[in-house]
């Protein structure tokens, strides 16, 4: 996860724990309008490029970038990323 801010951008590690868990260093993601896509590669470090028109004049949010197995759909030695931003 990359947190941007007009300060720079911050570097966490994600992942999805319980709702009533809570601790000093946690960032709780916030409710509100996620957009999202798929690829085949990460991209996260293209995120301002790929949401150009969702982050116009925007100096912070949030890029969370996970790795998507779907059986079905996919090769497990081949996951699709997930590029998601929030808009803060």
């Amino acid at each position: 996860m990359h947190q941007y801010s007009p300060n720079g951008i911050d570097h966490y590690g994600f992942s999805e724990i319980p709702k009533h868990f809570t601790h000093e260093n946690t960032v709780t993601i916030p409710a509100g309008t996620y957009f999202f896509r798929q690829d085949e590669t990460s991209q996260i470090d293209n995120v301002r490029e790929i949401f150009r028109e969702q982050l116009a004049d925007k100096d912070s949010f949030l890029a969370i970038e996970t790795e998507e197995l779907f059986f079905s759909k996919t090769k497990i030695s081949q996951p699709i990323y997930e590029l998601r931003i929030v808009v803060l």
